[in-house]
């Protein structure tokens, strides 16, 4: 498995540190706790086009945050009754029903503090930049495969993220162990962005108690409307 991790400036005031190095290696649980410290409570969300993917790291991150773990996928399924993390199990209304019900629930969990969530993967809500306005609250890990979609609007929506991991898939690693063990190199970048933006988790805090309105970074007076 070969993986690059690197920040984009969305929302921030100059770009992360490129050549930052620790100079100990750090335990990832240490590091959680530290990171989960400096989150002041913010939401972390992981996207992209791998549904097990998302779900594995999003899980790990919520065990060394000690953060609570949600999968969208299984609170749909729970929910509608279907495979949803698998698409192409799906006919086409199915889908749409399942990108519905996720919409409504990062709704419900841009409302909330300290979760990590997993997406899903393959044209989910976090594929739609329209509805990024529930997910600017948190922060978001794009968690890119090589061989993952080349469709242009979903890396368009994704580009959105604060971090973005790229994955080269390893045939011999499934994508929950690629998940799993990309936590640590996450978290110490996360950490990293962390230290260097410091007002930024209280910014996200206030951008979610004004109703997620889908103006950041630059946050528009409280009376503003968007509609």
């Amino acid at each position: 498995m070969h993986t690059n991790v690197w920040a984009t400036n969305r929302g921030f005031g100059r770009h992360p540190n490129e050549g930052h190095k620790r100079k100990e290696k750090e335990h990832p649980q240490s590091l959680g706790k530290r990171c989960a410290i400096k989150l002041k409570g913010c939401n972390v969300v992981v996207v992209g086009d791998c549904t097990t993917g998302n779900a594995a790291l999003a899980q790990q991150l919520a065990k060394e945050l000690e953060y609570v773990p949600l999968q969208t996928s299984e609170l749909i399924r729970n929910v509608m009754q279907t495979q949803a993390e698998e698409q192409e199990e799906l006919d086409q209304d199915a889908w749409e029903l399942s990108v519905r019900a996720e919409i409504l629930l990062l709704e419900e969990v841009a409302f909330n503090a300290r979760c990590a969530v997993g997406t899903l993967g393959g044209g989910g809500a976090a594929a739609r930049g329209d509805f990024w306005r529930f997910l600017f609250g948190a922060y978001t890990i794009w968690l890119d495969y090589d061989e993952g979609n080349p469709n242009i609007q979903q890396r368009d929506a994704y580009e959105m993220a604060e971090l973005h991991v790229k994955v080269r898939r390893d045939p011999g690693v499934s994508e929950a162990e690629t998940g799993r063990a990309l936590a640590g190199e996450v978290l110490d970048r996360l950490f990293t962005l962390l230290e260097e933006n410091e007002e930024i988790p209280k910014k996200k805090s206030l951008y979610v108690r004004l109703g997620a309105r889908g103006d950041w970074p630059d946050l528009r007076e409280p009376e503003w409307n968007p509609t």
